[in-house]
């Protein structure tokens, strides 16, 4: 009987909302019940450069090899952004939350990468065996058009006008600069939810701003083209984030 090998992820959603969301993968070894130790290799560069809010031109990808050298099919892969944030994706603006993906016949796995902060970010790809790890340096230029602000509830969904589970909203900390186009990201974990994004309060001269429905994993974006403090609200979950525009 094979014995599964259970991995435990702690993924962060830059993705994400901001918050911490566990989850388990399990994979099962081939038959005989014996994990083989496997290799991963980098096939795309390691060494990568682009700009914050941007999608890097070509996707990370690496392979997955047996003790003799032959691909392995069917092996989860991890992967995770540290030293800064960013957005993991099956496409570009197809976010993928939990960031997993599967290697393919020849034991090649992908993921398209888009920082959303400036400096040195690192995405690491991850295996379920320990110490199999491959990870990709981005240098990022800080010249950014876009502020991702991903958004969700931590568990699940509940309707309107109450819902015991709002939505947290991954707001960047410091003042934004005028001009900059935030763009809202709702739950890409929870297809079957819906969000609707309007304004409670903004600056002087300033629309107000109605996202109209956000299915689960869709987005919807606003110019921030005055100076000053604008406050959203989820309109059907609840949750708020103020951004403060200078």
């Amino acid at each position: 009987m094979k014995t599964p090998v259970t991995v435990s992820l702690s993924l962060w959603l830059l993705a994400a909302c901001g918050s911490d969301f566990g989850t388990s993968t399990t994979y099962y070894p081939p038959p005989g019940g014996v994990t083989p130790s496997p290799s991963m290799e980098a096939v795309s560069s390691r060494d990568l450069s682009g700009a914050s809010g941007d999608y890097l031109p070509d996707p990370l990808v690496v392979r997955i090899r047996n003790s003799d050298g032959a691909p392995m099919p069917g092996v989860t892969i991890a992967w995770s952004v540290s030293g800064g944030q960013g957005e993991l994706a099956s496409a570009p603006g197809a976010a993928l939350v939990p960031a997993v993906t599967i290697t393919d016949s020849e034991g090649i796995a992908r993921i398209f990468f888009r920082p959303l902060s400036g400096g040195i970010l690192t995405v690491t790809a991850r295996t379920g065996w320990q110490g199999v790890t491959v990870s990709f340096t981005a240098i990022v230029s800080r010249d950014q058009s876009v502020i991702v602000i991903n958004f969700g509830p931590i568990f699940d969904c509940y309707g309107t006008p109450y819902s015991n589970d709002p939505s947290e909203f991954d707001g960047p900390k410091d003042a934004i600069p005028v001009g900059l186009t935030v763009e809202f990201v709702y739950a890409p974990y929870l297809s079957y939810c819906s969000a609707e994004v309007v304004s409670i309060s903004v600056p002087p001269g300033a629309a107000p701003y109605d996202s109209g429905i956000i299915p689960g994993g869709g987005r919807a974006d606003l110019k921030l083209d005055v100076a000053g403090d604008w406050t959203f609200q989820d309109k059907l979950n609840g949750g708020r984030v103020t951004l403060k525009v200078r």
